[in-house]
């Protein structure tokens, strides 16, 4: 098996740390700074960096500062409606090949999610809370939609941490437990209302944010 080359992998885990909310917006970075913040190589760093600039994830500043994109409302609510086309579709998608395995490893994912919450460690809220999306997203083979799906999460998940540190009541409702139910008992129905809820409350925890 050839090896994966090194720009790919400082992509990754670049587009990694993005999704997961590990670089927070108004963070200024670099590309050193990144390369020895996710372990990698200036290099590939620098081409890894390029290629998110191109896709959205940053955006870089006449000084070579790297930042998360500024959010505005508008563009926020507009990322909102994409997804509740998208995620419930993918989720449906996703569900002939959800096995019992599968399900365990998202229970398990959920309950830890359940306690970072508790605990108010939004790292690991952010982490969590993206690996249990997409571990249902990607359960269905060459879906097309997982890398549509991904590009509104490069904008939209870093301020995900904002919402949860100004408006962490409404992240008491659990809508993964009735996502977890419905996998159980192959309801698509079930799934797909599930995933948009989960949705919708980032909407509201928004509005709760901004004091609307």
């Amino acid at each position: 098996m050839a090896a994966i080359p090194l720009h790919d992998l400082a992509y990754a885990a670049l587009k990694e740390a993005l999704l997961e909310g590990r670089i927070a917006p108004g963070q200024p970075v670099t590309v050193a700074s990144l390369a020895g913040l996710l372990g990698t190589g200036t290099m590939p760093m620098r081409e890894a960096v390029r290629r998110l600039t191109a896709e959205g994830g940053l955006a870089a500043s006449e000084t070579r500062r790297l930042t998360v994109p500024a959010l505005g409302h508008d563009r926020f609510q507009a990322l909102i409606r994409a997804r509740l086309l998208l995620e419930p579709e993918a989720a449906a998608d996703a569900l002939p090949y959800l096995d019992a395995t599968m399900l365990d490893r998202l229970a398990a994912t959920d309950a830890a999610l359940s306690q970072a919450i508790r605990a108010r460690n939004v790292a690991a809220y952010m982490r969590l809370n993206y690996r249990f999306h997409f571990g249902i997203y990607r359960a269905a083979p060459g879906s097309v939609l997982c890398p549509l799906i991904e590009s509104l999460w490069l904008q939209f998940g870093p301020w995900m941490h904002l919402l949860f540190d100004q408006a962490p009541a409404h992240l008491a409702a659990d809508r993964h437990l009735a996502a977890l139910e419905a996998i159980r008992t192959r309801d698509e129905t079930g799934l797909r209302a599930a995933i948009a809820a989960d949705i919708g409350d980032a909407l509201e925890t928004l509005k709760a944010a901004q004091g609307a």
